[in-house]
């Protein structure tokens, strides 16, 4: 019986794991399109507030509606997660590629690393090194620096929204660490003051 469950569990996840995938991967060139009629900043405000609308509404049929208790997680998250990272990548693609903006943006990981080490003291060490090189050399390998041309812009704002995200992930490690935070009222929240 549990060998059954195990796999069954393990084969949704899966399944959930490409269906994540198809959609997120959709998602770029849906934004992208969007953005040949829609201003980035209204595209952005639009899309954060109907996130918001759909928060608010499950917390209102849970009767989960509240003030969060405490507010300095949710500004700081909200500006590095909603305000640069989305308001970033809505700029990036309004100006550059949804494909080299969708990998830019994946250097996540790599701020990650850099911002987790101070403010959470998570430190990559022993072998865990090899798999970040490997990982940089593949990026450098995919984004291929050496033949950008033209306009930098788009591609530093990608970057700039990999950053936000890395940092609101760090943040939001930290205080829930040091809170005891309702999630879906954090999230709520959090895309509010950010958008």
């Amino acid at each position: 019986m549990a060998q059954l469950l195990t796999i069954e569990t393990r084969r949704g996840a899966y399944a959930a794991l490409v269906v994540l995938t198809l959609m997120w991967g959709t998602n770029w060139i849906v934004m992208k399109l969007a953005l040949m009629d829609a201003h980035p900043v209204v595209f952005n405000i639009h899309r954060t507030w109907l996130a918001v609308a759909a928060l608010f509404a499950v917390m209102a049929w849970q009767r989960r509606l509240a003030w969060p208790a405490v507010w300095w997680p949710i500004v700081v998250t909200g500006f590095f997660g909603v305000t640069v990272n989305f308001g970033s990548t809505t700029m990036a693609l309004a100006s550059g590629g949804a494909g080299r903006t969708s990998i830019l943006t994946f250097t996540m990981p790599f701020w990650t690393l850099l911002l987790a080490w101070p403010v959470l003291n998570e430190r990559v060490r022993g072998v865990l090194w090899f798999a970040v090189a490997f990982a940089f050399a593949g990026l450098v390998l995919i984004v291929e620096p050496w033949r950008w041309e033209g306009d930098l812009t788009s591609k530093l704002w990608a970057v700039t929204s990999g950053f936000g995200w890395a940092a609101s992930t760090v943040a939001m490690k930290y205080y829930q660490q040091r809170y005891r935070l309702d999630m879906l009222n954090f999230l709520a929240w959090h895309l509010v003051i950010g958008v």
